[in-house]
């Protein structure tokens, strides 16, 4: 059996981002974020994860309308998009099983570009699919209370990171 995190992002690589398996990535991506924030050590054990440059793969794709316009992919490139911020933020002033602050925003200039990154990181809080619970017919109908904690999380780790990219 393998630990959990090497599975979590195992699973992420096989999801293809057109398939209809896009709220479980969404998921998953946001699990890895308020994980790692804050939190140095986890970060530096999700680089030393071969499939950790997976979601460069993702970010680098155009975002196709296939989830018939309900932005799901949106959210989750955006979630994408701020796990790879909070490695930057949270990976400390080292160098960890080849990734440093440099590499990582050398990475993101060359494989996605600033501009795409930046708008892929403001997609969630202009996104109007929820972010939390996107097939609410699944869990309580109105999670606005969840919903704007989150975003309200998310607005605070979004900027941390815009200041650290510009």
């Amino acid at each position: 059996n393998k630990p959990l995190l090497p599975r979590l992002f195992q699973r992420l690589g096989e999801t293809n981002p057109t398939s209809e398996n896009k709220s479980v990535s969404g998921y998953l991506v946001q699990l890895l974020c308020t994980w790692c924030a804050g939190a140095e050590v986890v970060v530096k054990n999700m680089l030393e994860l071969h499939d950790c440059i997976n979601l460069f793969d993702w970010l680098e794709q155009e975002t196709n309308d296939s989830d018939g316009g309900n932005g799901t992919m949106v959210v989750t490139k955006g979630l994408m998009a701020l796990l790879v911020g909070l490695w930057l933020e949270y990976l400390g002033e080292c160098e960890h099983a080849g990734w440093s602050r440099n590499v990582i925003i050398s990475t993101i200039k060359s494989r996605v570009g600033y501009s795409k990154y930046t708008s892929l990181l403001e997609s969630p809080r202009s996104s109007s699919q929820q972010i939390i619970h996107p097939h609410t017919k699944h869990y309580c109908h109105n999670n606005s209370m969840s919903q704007n904690n989150f975003l309200s999380w998310y607005g605070i780790h979004a900027n941390l990171v815009r200041k650290r990219i510009v």
